[in-house]
């Protein structure tokens, strides 16, 4: 037990560590230009007061970076006034307008550093996927070549579907690069429900991650005919259905179902396996997942682009009661039959 405290205190001292280093760091590079400020009279260090700010914001975060503008700006105001001590309007003014300057500088760094977390992660995803793809057509390649003699029906099957995964990750990558930028374009027409179900049926009953699993259709599943945009709503679809087929063990089946509601049109896909509790909340974000490290790009994808339709997606967990993903759609819609 003393053992285990150990252990414990010391990943909290390891975890808490970098934290205190870089706020002590920043102090004292502010409290340096202050009293570098002091030495040289009216030559200005204003631009050398972003180091810490940064630093601050980069590794510690936005409001972090928020609370030490103010330092910063404070120092400065002192530096600036230390042999008179008279704080004039105007020399709160400069303060406010240095404040806002660092403010600025603020929000800028943790939206930079947003921005490139998320092209990481979604490279690192888009890697790790694409990887795997590719090495499952280099090994059918290598049967076919090791074994002359086999049946290649079967083998020309699974490269085929494993070229329209990898091209399927290429597309998933593409469509939700644009679409964190506002610039996938939408091209809306007149579908069905029930034949987009359908055709997500035929098509992941021959894919790999459907390979002695069965999906079939709800029985109260709906004719709806609304409008949206198909490619995208195929893609939504595909990924709840995909994500459900690989956490279903072999022989379970995944159903999927469609119903008008709220003014609009929600599918759902359902699997008898529970989503870990200590993903539940995080389900939606980015690089989360109950497949291993690296993976995630699914329900991410579900939610980005699902949002990006004016719609969105939620899901119901419970070891009782399994796992259900539902995505609901706008727009005018008219229940067929």
């Amino acid at each position: 037990m003393e053992y285990e405290t150990g252990m414990a205190n010391r990943r909290s001292f390891r975890e808490i560590f970098p934290v205190l280093a870089t706020v002590a760091l920043a102090v004292l590079l502010v409290l340096l230009l202050s009293f570098i400020d002091i030495l040289t009279g009216e030559i200005s260090f204003s631009i050398f007061y972003l180091l810490p700010i940064y630093l601050v914001t980069w590794r510690l975060g936005r409001w972090p970076g928020f609370a030490f503008s103010l330092f910063s700006a404070i120092a400065w105001l002192i530096a600036d006034n230390i042999e008179d001590y008279t704080f004039t309007l105007a020399h709160y003014w400069n303060m406010l307008v240095r404040l806002a300057f660092f403010l600025l500088t603020v929000y800028l760094v943790s939206a930079l550093k947003v921005t490139e977390q998320r092209r990481r992660s979604l490279e690192k995803i888009f890697y790790h996927d694409i990887l795997n793809v590719a090495g499952s057509i280099r090994g059918f390649a290598e049967l076919l070549q090791a074994h002359p003699d086999i049946d290649k029906k079967e083998i020309y099957h699974w490269l085929q579907a494993a070229a329209e995964q990898s091209i399927d990750q290429i597309e998933t990558q593409r469509a939700l690069a644009a679409a964190e930028h506002d610039e996938l374009p939408i091209e809306p027409s007149i579908l069905n429900s029930l034949e987009i179900i359908r055709q997500t049926v035929q098509f992941y009953q021959y894919h790999p991650a459907g390979k002695n699993r069965h999906i079939r259709i709800a029985r109260d599943a709906e004719g709806i005919t609304f409008t949206g945009d198909q490619v995208l709503i195929n893609r939504i679809l595909g990924n709840m259905v995909k994500n459900a087929l690989e956490a279903s063990r072999s022989g379970e089946p995944v159903t999927i179902g469609c119903r008008a509601t709220d003014g609009g049109v929600e599918f759902s896909v359902h699997n008898s396996g529970a989503v870990p509790r200590d993903v539940r909340d995080r389900i939606f974000t980015r690089s989360v997942s109950t497949k291993g490290a690296g993976r995630g790009l699914g329900t991410y994808s579900i939610h980005v682009l699902s949002r990006y339709l004016k719609g969105k997606a939620s899901f119901t967990s419970s070891e009782e009661e399994g796992t259900t993903f539902r995505v609901w759609f706008p727009g005018e819609y008219q229940k067929n039959g």
